[in-house]
């Protein structure tokens, strides 16, 4: 007796959790998946297509090699401005011209100073002119220093420049390369190898397959600010997926209803676990907590069918 009444029990909780549930679901039948992303891919650099990585089908990840322009001229100019760089920084760290004229401005202010004390000790001994012409000395030695590191820092320069150059030349390189900007699979090839190929041409034509979507229309009676990020599950109409369900999520809301028909358009991403799922495909999508006003208003609308 105590075990019929725990199972009746059980079974009323069970009941009363599904219809509050099926309460806020919505259920959008008929709804045909589409893309959710593709992509041409186009060249960064004009040239003839050296190497070309990947054909039809092929499914690629996002940032994947998929063809070469010939970049010869590019990598031994690359090289060029490499070396370049070494010299100048080679130049840039040298200190000899510096601590040249430092040492001759030490000499300077020594002779100027024996000059000074030899008159100390004997008036006249080193006559005006003569002084004067060692502090020309000094005045010109400390004049060398400042052009010597005026030199330095414009040797400074010249190696940030050379730098920027250097960089400007690796980024011309990676421009030869082309390379998918998502994951999914190749659908088209335009080009081939060994023909040319124009700055913007694209290459390639790739198709997310991982996500896909759904453009469904729901009742505008429904609670728009709730709408983004809803969740909920798509079923396939295909008898190999009668059972399986994928993940959905709300992804745009359109601002605007349908006068016609009092509904909104909104896209659903749906998870394609295992590219199961292709465009095209009809089946149906299950929102959750999806509060509507005919649904508050009655409670025997357990789920709305939207054909």
């Amino acid at each position: 007796m105590l075990l019929r009444i725990i199972t009746l029990t059980l079974l009323l909780i069970f009941s009363l959790g599904s219809s509050a549930r099926a309460q806020n679901e919505l259920k959008i039948e008929n709804s045909i998946l589409s893309v959710l992303d593709e992509r041409e891919i186009p060249v960064l650099a004009s040239g003839k297509l050296e190497h070309v990585y990947v054909r039809e089908g092929a499914i690629v990840k996002s940032g994947q090699l998929i063809a070469e322009i010939e970049s010869t001229k590019t990598k031994l100019n690359t090289r060029k401005l490499q070396r370049e760089l070494e010299v100048a920084r080679q130049e840039a760290s040298s200190t000899v011209d510096l601590e040249y004229s430092q040492r001759t401005i030490e000499v300077a202010q020594l002779e100027l100073s024996r000059a000074y004390r030899a008159n100390e000790r004997s008036a006249g001994a080193v006559p005006s002119s003569e002084l004067d012409q060692l502090r020309l000395v000094l005045d010109k030695s400390q004049a060398e220093k400042k052009k010597v590191e005026f030199g330095r820092s414009m040797l400074d320069q010249r190696t940030k420049i050379k730098e920027i150059e250097l960089e400007l030349g690796k980024q011309e390189l990676r421009d030869h390369k082309v390379v998918s900007p998502i994951g999914g699979m190749i659908v088209e090839m335009f080009r081939k190898k060994g023909e040319w190929a124009e700055v913007s041409q694209p290459v390639a034509r790739v198709v997310r397959l991982d996500r896909l979507k759904s453009e469904i229309q729901i009742p505008a009676e429904s609670e728009i600010r709730e709408l983004i990020g809803s969740t909920g599950r798509f079923v396939a109409k295909l008898e190999r997926l009668k059972n399986k369900e994928f993940p959905a999520k709300i992804i745009l809301v359109r601002p605007e209803a349908n006068p016609v028909t009092s509904t909104i358009s909104v896209w659903v991403e749906i998870e394609n676990d295992g590219f199961q799922l292709v465009p095209g495909l009809e089946g149906t999508v299950t929102l959750e907590n999806i509060k509507t006003d005919s649904s508050e208003s009655d409670p025997t609308n357990d789920i709305i069918n939207v054909k």
